[in-house]
């Protein structure tokens, strides 16, 4: 899971840096979704998600992600064949970690090992093509033909709001896998404290340091 939190959170904070063949009213739509989507004061990001890898369907996924600078914390809940699983995931600036009820593995760094990453997505400016639906009250975008052919995400739907220009929701096709995301809340402007591991948290779990 920590691997699919990460692809996430690339997806949903490297928005946008659009690529002259992408459609110019595509790439100012996307511009404005950017600002709208992110803060140099950080910001955080409620949403519902739905996966589905190989023979696996998970639904009523709750993810939550915090990111500033290159600080950030995702926290995901769901359930899995009726057991409550819970998970952290973050970087300081100083530590890694991935915690959960029984085990926290924190790694000391000055950078997140995102090797791990199973797509560098890029999202949006990794696509060379981009068709767009006018909807009441969203604009409806396909994003295909990714630049890096070994790109495994070979396509990506995003639904922009009119009315603010946040992601309504967005659909990602991968090797192996379909994730959509519903965005419930934006919220911007995260105190530094945001970032911190808090192992009180975890009372009865292993910590591991590397």
């Amino acid at each position: 899971m920590k691997k699919y939190l990460i692809i996430i959170l690339t997806a949903m904070m490297a928005l946008m840096s659009a690529q002259a063949q992408i459609p110019a009213d595509v790439a100012e739509i996307m511009k404005k979704s950017d600002a709208a989507m992110s803060s140099t004061n950080g910001v955080e990001i409620t949403m519902d998600m739905k996966t589905s890898l190989a023979f696996v369907t998970l639904t009523n996924i709750n993810i939550v992600m915090g990111s500033k600078d290159d600080r950030f914390k995702a926290l995901m809940s769901f359930s899995l064949l009726g057991t409550d699983i819970k998970m952290e995931s973050g970087f300081d600036g100083t530590q890694e970690w991935v915690a959960t009820k029984d085990t926290v593995y924190i790694t000391q760094t000055t950078s997140p090992d995102n090797n791990d990453n199973g797509a560098d997505l890029g999202i949006y400016k990794n696509y060379k093509k981009a068709k767009m639906k006018v909807k009441s009250d969203y604009y409806d975008i396909d994003f295909s033909d990714p630049i890096d052919k070994k790109n495994e995400v070979k396509s990506v739907n995003v639904k922009v709001s009119k009315s603010n220009y946040q992601i309504k929701e967005m659909k990602m096709s991968a090797k192996g896998a379909k994730i959509t995301i519903t965005v419930k809340k934006v919220k911007k402007g995260l105190n530094d404290s945001y970032f911190k591991l808090d192992l009180n948290k975890y009372p009865e779990a292993v910590v591991v340091r590397n």
